[in-house]
């Protein structure tokens, strides 16, 4: 078994049909562990970003590889080299890999850990550590590394799709469902609703234009973190190039009077769904036009058989509207490097997570006193 490491965006896209075969043996694949998905991240990623993807070979075939990048950075007023995952805001997966082929995972793992003088710590965000690919290739990882630790990161909701719409929507709360029944006849007081899909290369430019248009107006807009801002948009405009040539883009935008008001950015692959980007025109908030277009999309997606949406991101208070499966995500922490920045390794390891359970208690404390529960009020 050898192991080799690609640096450029050369190199990677020699590997691309083996990237493809090795995410075809996986099963229930995220967008996020394509080859497009990583490609187009490479080609919008900021600052000091580079290809660290080990592959694992043997016969001229593919068995393993690493979908991570290097970064330059900081720690303690110290200069670090980090190993990460593609994005921070999405899910990422340390390693790609036939399952079962653990003398492969291993073979990176331990390539990986030779490198340890060129690197000083990995921070793969948003891994679902509970999938066996994922807990192997951590046993590979385990010894003789200094400090390694997951934490718990992201609880993302998703709503497997097991029956009809109509089944699916009359389980919903009922206030849920007249909120969005009372909601969509004021909005249309407004002027005549229209929801327009766009997923082929034919009508993305409009879509696109519309979704950035309403996303510009949003807090996002105002915070330059937009998928219309620069930086986003580098990603988005041409990923929704390929995905709708795939036939994998799901753009909704929502019109009032012909004006865009809210947009959501799907993509469906691989049977799954996958909401990666929504905004409403807060102007029409008190309407709450992204659930009334969340609603018609969610509908389409279960007419088309799909098997999954995943709402990705946080638990948010509106998504568990929708759903209440959540599926638990976890921050991979590994540190070598320099020993003199094993006491922050330390703190963040063993230090950090007892103080976040001893402030969580505390508020917990605290407002059950201030609620004057019984066990604390004395009473009953």
């Amino acid at each position: 078994m050898k192991v080799r490491l690609i640096t450029s965006g050369a190199e990677l896209a020699t590997l691309k049909d083996a990237w493809e075969q090795l995410l075809a043996a996986i099963p229930a694949p995220g967008i996020w562990q394509s080859f497009e998905w990583f490609d187009h991240w490479l080609g919008s990623c900021e600052g000091d970003c580079r290809p660290f993807v080990m592959v694992a070979e043997s016969g001229g075939e593919v068995r393993a590889l690493t979908p991570l990048v290097m970064r330059s950075g900081r720690l303690a007023g110290r200069r670090v080299q980090n190993i990460e995952g593609i994005t921070t805001d999405f899910p990422n997966t340390p390693v790609l890999c036939r399952p079962g082929d653990r003398q492969a995972m291993c073979a990176v793992a331990d390539f990986l850990k030779a490198g340890r003088p060129h690197w000083d710590r990995i921070l793969v965000r948003h891994i679902d550590s509970a999938q066996p690919l994922v807990g192997e290739f951590l046993t590979c990882l385990e010894k003789p590394l200094p400090w390694h630790f997951l934490e718990n990161s992201n609880q993302s909701p998703y709503i497997p799709v097991t029956g009809d719409w109509d089944g699916y929507f009359r389980g919903l709360s009922g206030n849920f469902r007249r909120t969005l029944k009372n909601k969509s006849n004021r909005l249309a007081r407004n002027g005549a609703l229209e929801i327009r899909r766009y997923d082929s290369p034919r009508n993305l430019a409009e879509g696109l234009e519309a979704a950035f248009a309403v996303a510009e107006r949003n807090w996002q807009g105002q915070q330059g973190s937009a998928v219309s801002s620069p930086g986003q948009a580098a990603f988005y405009r041409p990923f929704a190039g390929q995905a709708a040539q795939k036939g994998q883009l799901a753009l909704y935008v929502l019109f009032v009077a012909e004006e865009p008001v809210a947009f959501e950015y799907n993509i469906v692959f691989r049977e799954r769904v996958f909401s990666l980007k929504w905004g409403y025109d807060p102007r029409f908030g008190e309407f709450s036009p992204g659930a009334l277009l969340k609603e018609a999309a969610h509908r389409d997606f279960f007419e088309e058989g799909v098997a999954e949406i995943d709402l990705l991101g946080s638990a948010d208070f509106f998504k568990l509207r929708w759903t209440d499966q959540i599926r638990p995500y976890r921050d991979l922490h590994i540190h070598c490097g320099d020993p003199r920045l094993w006491p922050v390794y330390y703190y963040q390891a063993a230090l950090l997570p007892q103080l976040r359970r001893a402030r969580a208690l505390k508020n917990y404390l605290t407002g059950s006193l201030s609620k004057g529960l019984p066990f604390f009020s004395g009473k009953g």
